[in-house]
């Protein structure tokens, strides 16, 4: 999600069968505009944006956009801050069609932030190219930095 520098990413065969987790992690970067309104003096990281950093990982994994189809756990723990690095791990639970159910857990060196349950679906072909074209966006859009974890 938004321009990215990578400096982690552990894959241990999940989704498509073969690894039993996935993670990586990002730099938040205080620069980032959502923090001049969320909240002002305040700044902390929506929770949508840790969802969405998820969707990227897992996209970026299959090698095609995914959707989050449901949201069936979901809970946030403490709040993710400028310059903190976030750390998304994904587990794999079963895939029943075109879903894959996944279990994740996003935390910080001060510990969890949130952790839950979603499903995700591989977009059809025409679906396909506008996902894409929206993922890309908001990669070019974000300020947040990839980061290789220990």
């Amino acid at each position: 999600m938004g321009a990215v520098e990578q400096t982690t990413s552990r894959e241990k065969d999940v989704l498509g069968g073969k690894a039993s987790s996935l993670e990586k992690s990002w730099y938040i970067d205080p620069q980032q505009p959502v923090f001049t309104g969320h909240f002002p003096g305040n700044p902390i990281m929506p929770g949508v944006l840790v969802l969405g950093l998820l969707k990227s990982l897992i996209s970026e994994h299959v090698g095609k956009p995914v959707q989050i189809a449901a949201i069936k756990r979901q809970k946030f723990m403490r709040p993710v801050l400028p310059t903190n690095t976030l750390t998304i791990t994904v587990g794999k639970l079963e895939m029943d069609g075109d879903f894959i159910d996944l279990q994740y857990q996003a935390s910080v060196a001060e510990g969890p932030v949130a952790k839950g349950s979603i499903s995700v679906k591989q977009p059809s072909s025409i679906e396909q190219s506008n996902s894409l074209e929206q993922s890309n966006s908001l990669e070019q859009n974000s300020r947040f930095k990839q980061t290789d974890s220990h």
